[in-house]
């Protein structure tokens, strides 16, 4: 239940549309304060405060209650522009007549249901949070819609060229390099006094493969790139020269012996190898921009009153 309730929490009050979008003249609800006028839609504090609760309950568990506090009175101003961004988009999803399919609808739909036990368990989330099953639907609709609009408006108008591409390889070289690495063999022993005997009779020139049949036949370790592991295993095995083997190296798992069997160097990947990542890095970046330069016009076309 937990999980699908949270699910739902998340959903109801994080997504980018709101579902307490009225119009001004009908609003019947005297006790729920006012806070912003977008267009002919309102936004109230207790709208506010749901979106700061769904916030609230997604914080790290080790934040102090003194924590969470504080970042709920920092993240107000950020929640409110949120709202007002919310009711913007999807008036013009509605100013631009897109739809979504019922189908695409109740495909998202089914895979919140999947959180839940059954439907009654998920009916009885909708009822907590006081949304009936039709409201539920039409948030969804509205969502995707939202969804649909961003992608028209911004999304779909950009565009990363070949240059740019290159631009950014040749701008970041340092974030594109394989890190160095170590080929390694591994013996792993539960208990000190076993790999203490292992490491007596590589010293005593046994072979390498012989002793871990004997001692730790699983051992799994084969490769280690640097900033993989903890620092006392990474300290040691990037110390040894190949064909080494270390002393006993204690760890949660139990106790270790490496042998280094070759080092590969840091080395500067190809702008082939990251064409793909860099792409989604500019279209990331250029969809930020572009959102922020749209939802821009339409707050500067929009009659908005904060009170």
């Amino acid at each position: 239940m937990k999980y699908g309730y949270m699910l739902l929490l998340v959903f109801l009050f994080t997504s980018r549309v709101s579902l307490f979008a009225q119009d001004i003249d009908s609003i019947g609800l005297p006790q729920d304060k006012i806070i912003a006028i977008v267009n002919s839609e309102i936004i109230t504090q207790s709208e506010v405060e749901e979106l700061l609760a769904a916030f609230y309950l997604q914080m790290p568990a080790e934040f102090s209650d003194a924590r969470k506090e504080e970042e709920l009175m920092r993240m107000q101003g950020t929640v409110l522009e949120r709202l007002i961004e919310d009711k913007l988009i999807l008036a013009e999803a509605k100013k631009q007549e897109i739809k979504v399919p019922s189908e695409s609808v109740e495909e998202r739909l089914s895979e919140i249901r999947k959180g839940f036990k059954d439907d009654v368990e998920f009916s009885d989330a909708l009822a907590n949070q006081g949304i009936t099953p039709a409201d539920f639907k039409k948030r969804i609709e509205q969502q995707m819609m939202s969804s649909a609009a961003v992608g028209l408006n911004v999304r779909r108008k950009i565009v990363v060229s070949p240059v740019d591409i290159t631009a950014y390889y040749q701008a970041h070289l340092e974030e594109f390099k394989q890190a160095e690495s170590v080929d390694i063999n591994s013996i792993l022993c539960e208990l000190e006094l076993q790999a203490k005997e292992a490491l007596l009779a590589l010293k005593n020139g046994e072979d390498f493969k012989a002793v871990k049949g004997r001692f730790s036949p699983d051992a799994s370790l084969d490769k280690i790139t640097k900033g993989e592991l903890i620092p006392d295993i990474e300290d040691v095995v990037f110390a040894l020269e190949e064909g080494d083997f270390s002393d006993v190296v204690k760890t949660e798992n139990g106790f270790y012996i490496f042998k280094l069997l070759k080092k590969n160097p840091q080395v500067q990947l190809f702008l082939s190898e990251v064409e793909t990542v860099i792409k989604d890095l500019i279209i990331r970046q250029k969809s930020e921009e572009h959102f922020q330069e749209w939802i821009a016009k339409l707050m500067d076309d929009a009659y908005i009153v904060i009170r």
